[in-house]
């Protein structure tokens, strides 16, 4: 039987240590520690680094030359030491950036700035500009932006932007489009998918609508762009009817209307994390904008001081009867319960499916089952 000592174990393999360390150090919940910075593990006895310089000595060692991770890489062992002549050892801080990294996940990879605001107390042992997120990188890089615009509507649905997104190249149970109704005043974003773009002459309505019922508001101004979808006889006359003003950008300059080209990015940019981060499939994306759309107006904002965009809507009408689910991991594992008159006694009495979203009519989260 091999008696463990404390250790350090060094490896010459730079390209297979990442795995390693992955599965021993739990460095997945923490992408973000560089190569030269490592973990001990208080419940291991030997620890790995590939960095000789953090040490005076190093012996060899007769035991055998290969180290097997559980993933089944195997890494070369080049000798062991007893002492680290660098200070690079972490230990209180562990804990904290596997919380933050676990709700940079939750909240679809918002900044960490962002998450400095909403969990202070855990950027006590760890300094924001340590984290870089290379799923952030890949789905957020963008060009330079316009100037943003410090005129905002007074009221809610005084003014409401609108923008259509698609196609994609690949659809979502036969969606390909989506469009998005954004209040100016309290930032507020409502997404309807679509199969067709033409399909905004009735959605459209559809929200002014919604927005007349459960808010007892009237859309007083539309500003859109020139699109096809937008500029047509049918919601011309639906402008005409309900007295609101159709406001539309000038020829081939989309940044007038900022804030819809702006929000759609952002969707965008959330939506593409999610299916990154844990490998979700593409045809999938419909949910991950809903799910973003969802997040989105529940977490707070710069534009409105650090309040959420629910928060701003309710301090200009009624209460709101929302839904106030726990966030969750975009395509985590979700097991769900299959009750008895739906399986005979041998069945199993859950099903592993993915989670997907939260329901906008039910007090519940949206799973997807691949096998059904």
């Amino acid at each position: 039987m091999y008696r463990p000592k404390a250790t350090c174990t060094m490896t010459q393999d730079e390209t297979r240590l990442p795995a390693l360390s992955a599965n021993l150090c739990a460095s997945d919940t923490m992408p973000g520690m560089g190569s030269n910075t490592w973990i001990i593990d208080t419940d291991a006895s030997d620890h790995m680094t590939y960095d000789d310089n953090m040490f005076d000595e190093l012996s060899h060692i007769p035991r055998d030359p290969y180290i097997t991770s559980a993933n089944g890489l195997s890494s070369p062992v080049t000798g062991e030491v007893r002492r680290c002549v660098s200070n690079k050892v972490h230990g209180g801080s562990v804990k904290d950036k596997q919380q933050l990294w676990l709700w940079h996940r939750r909240l679809g990879h918002p900044s960490f700035g962002y998450l400095k605001h909403l969990f202070p107390s855990l950027f006590s042992s760890c300094d924001e500009s340590s984290f870089k997120c290379e799923t952030c990188v890949m789905a957020k890089s963008h060009r330079t932006v316009f100037p943003l615009s410090n005129n905002k509507a007074a009221l809610p649905f005084e003014l409401v932007h609108s923008d259509v997104w698609g196609p994609s190249r690949v659809t979502s149970h036969g969606f390909r489009w989506f469009v998005t109704f954004i209040d100016d005043c309290t930032r507020l974003t409502w997404v309807y998918l679509m199969k067709h773009k033409h399909d905004v002459a009735y959605i459209l309505p559809v929200f002014c609508a919604m927005v007349s019922t459960q808010f007892h508001a009237s859309v007083k101004v539309f500003r859109i762009d020139n699109g096809g979808e937008y500029v047509n006889h049918t919601l011309t006359q639906f402008f005409r009817d309900q007295g609101i003003i159709h406001q539309t950008t000038t020829p081939f300059t989309p940044q007038q209307n900022g804030v819809s080209e702006r929000k759609n990015r952002q969707l965008l940019k959330v939506a593409r994390s999610f299916l990154l981060d844990m490998y979700v499939p593409h045809h999938l994306w419909g949910h991950g904008v809903l799910a973003a759309a969802y997040l989105i107006n529940r977490t707070p904002s710069r534009v409105l001081d650090f309040k959420t965009p629910l928060d701003i809507l309710c301090a200009h009408t009624p209460p709101l009867s929302v839904s106030k689910l726990p966030p969750k991991v975009f395509g985590c594992v979700a097991y769900v319960h299959v009750y008895s008159h739906q399986r005979s006694k041998l069945d199993p009495c859950a099903l592993r499916c993915v989670f997907i979203g939260y329901s906008t009519t039910q007090k519940g989260y949206k799973c997807y089952h691949p096998p059904s």
